[in-house]
């Protein structure tokens, strides 16, 4: 209980101010801001070149194909889901709909692949 009292005693004792120096007159009298230079912020516009790369995107292709081709359940479950994730991520303006819709195409085509026909002997 004592070690409980001291550390508490000594938490209350260590405010913000007083630890640096400095009064509360002086942190609530200097105020820096300048409402009239505060300017917007306006997003640069970049061509489609300039766009970076849609990292789930490549990841649900890459792991659709895999899924598809090595059949294998988990690869294909993560191409759907990070195909989900980039479709969810995309802003209307920079959405690439064939990207879209070949990513999608082969994560359910290696589920369907994975769970519907049968193994090969």
């Amino acid at each position: 209980p004592s070690s409980l009292s001291l550390s508490l005693s000594l938490s209350l004792s260590l405010s913000l101010p007083a630890s640096f120096g400095l009064s509360s007159h002086f942190l609530t009298t200097m105020d820096v801001k300048r409402p009239d230079l505060v300017r917007k912020y306006q997003r640069p516009t970049l061509t489609p070149e300039e766009l970076p790369l849609d990292w789930m995107a490549l990841l649900s292709l890459l792991c659709g194909v895999t899924g598809m081709m090595m059949r294998i359940k988990v690869a294909s479950w993560i191409a759907l889901f990070s195909c989900l994730i980039s479709a969810a991520n995309m802003k209307f303006s920079e959405v690439d709909v064939k990207q879209l819709i070949s990513s999608a195409a082969f994560a359910v085509m290696s589920l369907v692949i994975n769970y519907f026909t049968h193994p090969p002997k």
